[in-house]
């Protein structure tokens, strides 16, 4: 057909408008857009003073580089957000030491795999397979931490740290999944946001690149843990029929984001409404952030944490749904590591007059049969409907058999007695019924466990529905048990 040129500003018309339209159902042409979240994240720890003494090392000498930039980059973090901070390895209040066990970085792999194209046949067009190259760039490393009072000789915090790195990369160099076979790169859904820093790779880092960017993840993880930290987190939101209320999120405006969100109609088919779930995940994480109450902001992170893992389970090969459960995994463990606070200082000062039934911890809604109404208190404070109530009559059959034979006024911080969870135990509560959210919490929530996460141990649990995130919190916490014990 010719277009004459009367009809050709229509016909731009026509394609403006047709783009409009493809947008607005979830795909469309890549826009850049910065998002911002303010995170402000309370150190893990109370450190007893003012100078520290940092000792980084490896057990293996071909880690010795890794182990001296962890150090450095560790140093300089530590000294930025805490100015009255001092490395002083003679005179030390407090010694953080940091031993890498193991870290590797491969070369980049090329491999070649066969890519669905629409190709032109006469007057059809026929979707062939096409070999194309990529490269796929994987490192990891994982390190023990500890911090002590350098004076009395107690351990303050301790910490394994596991990074891997896996990202695949087009011919072009171009970052295109985090190893998900199969993901078409053009269909892409976002308002861009990226990092300024080179965390967000987007062409194939080097090895020297690679080992800069897990040492300072490494770093930054262990930092937070030691000083109060103050930055500022660029996110990605998912556009389409979402973009009214990303203006919202625009204007810092979160809790009425969220509204809108939890009330629109689920998008039509699990896949496009991923990305609603997943602009959810985001707003209780900008929540999570503003919030002054550790409580508080613990729920907002965990909700976050629920919709980035069910945006996930929808469509598990889009990449820019993984980067935000580290961030949410890393808040988490800070908001953990207060909530215990209250325990180390009891285990600390036993002859304290404190009476045990006005434990700090049971008034910070660690009660179960409290966090119903807090968490109902906290969504009507921000104007937002009532949450799907938990599964209390689960929950307080777990929390029986858990602490069986503790007397009926004894609160949980003083039940120190408490049977480990285990395999089997995980297995009945799931097989109950118990929604995800709260067998979650009751994993990471456990005084101690007896998992046994072995290859026949992962293969009882998955055999019986037990996968992703739960299974991920099941290890977690295994291999958190077994750095304290």
């Amino acid at each position: 057909m010719k277009i004459t040129k009367a009809a050709f500003p229509l016909f731009l018309l026509f394609i403006f408008l047709s783009t409009v339209q493809i947008w607005a159902q979830g795909f469309g042409t890549i826009s850049k857009k910065k998002v911002t979240m303010h995170r402000k994240l309370p150190a893990a720890i109370h450190l007893p003073g003012n100078s520290l003494k940092l000792e980084v090392t490896s057990r293996d000498p071909k880690n010795n580089e890794m182990a001296s930039q962890v150090s450095d980059i560790l140093q300089a973090q530590l000294l930025k957000y805490n100015s009255n901070l001092r490395i002083d390895p003679s005179h030390p209040d407090a010694i953080v030491t940091c031993l890498i066990t193991n870290s590797s970085i491969p070369p980049v792999q090329d491999v070649v795999r066969n890519v669905p194209t629409t190709k032109k046949v006469g007057k059809n067009f026929v979707t062939v397979q096409e070999p194309r190259h990529f490269y796929e760039a994987k490192g990891n490393l994982d390190l023990t931490y500890q911090a002590k009072d350098a004076h009395s000789g107690k351990t303050l915090d301790s910490e394994l740290i596991n990074l891997k790195y896996a990202q695949e990369f087009d011919e072009s160099g171009a970052s295109t999944s985090t190893m998900t076979k199969g993901l078409n790169a053009l269909k892409t859904p976002w308002n861009k946001v990226r990092k300024s820093s080179n965390d967000d790779q987007q062409t194939v880092p080097s090895p020297a690149e690679l080992q800069q960017m897990l040492a300072r993840r490494a770093s930054s993880q262990i930092a937070a843990r030691l000083v109060n930290t103050d930055e500022t987190v660029e996110a990605y939101l998912a556009r389409g029929k979402l973009d009214e209320a990303n203006k919202m999120a625009d204007a810092g405006q979160w809790t009425r984001m969220l509204e809108s969100l939890e009330q629109m109609t689920p998008l039509p088919g699990k896949e496009d409404d991923a990305y609603r779930l997943y602009n959810i995940g985001v707003a209780y994480e900008a929540l999570g952030y503003q919030s002054e109450d550790p409580a508080a902001a613990k729920r907002f992170f965990d909700q976050a944490a629920i919709s980035y893992g069910k945006a996930v389970d929808s469509k598990p090969g889009e990449k820019y749904f993984l980067e935000p459960q580290n961030r949410i995994e890393t808040a988490l463990a800070h908001y953990r590591k207060l909530e215990q606070q209250p325990v180390e200082a009891a285990k600390a000062a036993p002859a304290s007059p404190a009476p045990a039934n006005s434990s700090p911890a049971a008034d910070a809604g660690d009660n179960p049969s409290n966090q119903p109404a807090k968490e109902a208190s906290a969504r009507a404070a921000r104007g937002l409907t009532p949450a799907k109530p938990r599964k209390a009559a689960v929950t307080n059959a777990i929390m029986k058999e858990k602490a069986a034979g503790a007397g009926a006024g004894t609160t949980q911080v003083a039940q120190d007695n408490t049977p480990p969870l285990t395999n089997d135990q995980v297995i009945k509560l799931f097989k109950a019924g118990m929604d995800e959210e709260n067998l979650i919490s009751t994993i990471n929530e456990a005084r101690s466990t007896n998992f046994d996460v072995s290859v026949d141990g992962e293969l009882q649990l998955v055999g019986a529905g037990i996968k992703g995130k739960l299974l991920a919190a099941i290890r977690r916490k295994a291999a958190s048990q077994k750095l304290h014990k």
